[in-house]
């Protein structure tokens, strides 16, 4: 049977949803659940990237995540790094954004959209840093009132486009706040890449941005 990119970026689909609605451990970027609710996905993520060598070593990494994190005493959670479990994601995104450009012509973002991203780079490139970290601080409202521009203006987007600005919405939206101030902290590569993923250039890294 060949691979369907559709039903991969599905499975993800689902397990962003997952992590993305865990329970968080007091004082860090963990999430918190079950084994037994990731597994099924997991399990189903492995037969839908059969075959493919690229997929499959990530989704053994994703695996490994899960089968190596502690245990959350006296339940039977584990707790695991966000941003390992999104970085992974993304990976396995990446690349099936790469792999479905083989068989499929990019469709270019609207002119709208497109500003609209030109103007996020900009408002990311000159945000401020936060110190001993690869983040930014971005003012909420501003961040917040882009990403519903972006979402108007792209209309009717692809899987793959739909399932980036979902992600960025997912890392704005779950972004700290700074104590006292309007502003959330953001890794600043993580976003550069997944405005890139929106813009149809997934294999486009935030180096091009940091040059």
């Amino acid at each position: 049977m060949p691979w369907a990119p559709t039903e991969t970026i599905a499975i993800l689909d689902e397990l962003d949803e997952l992590v993305h609605n865990a329970a968080s451990v007091p004082m860090t970027d963990q999430a918190r659940f079950d084994p037994r609710t990731i597994d099924p996905l997991l399990d189903r993520l492995r037969t839908a990237v059969d075959g493919q060598p690229g997929l499959t070593a990530l989704v053994e990494d994703l695996d490994a995540l899960v089968r190596e994190a502690k245990s959350v005493p006296l339940t039977k959670e584990i707790r695991v790094e966000r941003e390992g479990i999104y970085d992974l994601l993304d990976g396995l995104r990446a690349v099936c954004g790469s792999a479905a450009g083989d068989s499929a012509p990019t469709t270019p973002v609207p002119s709208e959209a497109a500003a609209v991203l030109d103007e996020f780079d900009d408002f990311v490139l000159n945000a401020g840093t936060v110190p001993f970290t690869a983040q930014v601080r971005l003012d909420r409202t501003r961040a917040y009132a882009l990403l519903d521009r972006l979402r108007a203006a792209l209309h009717d987007p692809s899987a793959e486009t739909g399932a980036a600005l979902d992600e960025l919405d997912r890392r704005v939206h779950g972004a700290k706040s700074i104590p006292l101030t309007n502003d959330v902290r953001v890794g600043a590569v993580e976003i550069f890449e997944l405005l890139e993923r929106i813009r149809g250039n997934p294999s486009s890294t935030a180096d091009e941005y940091m040059a």
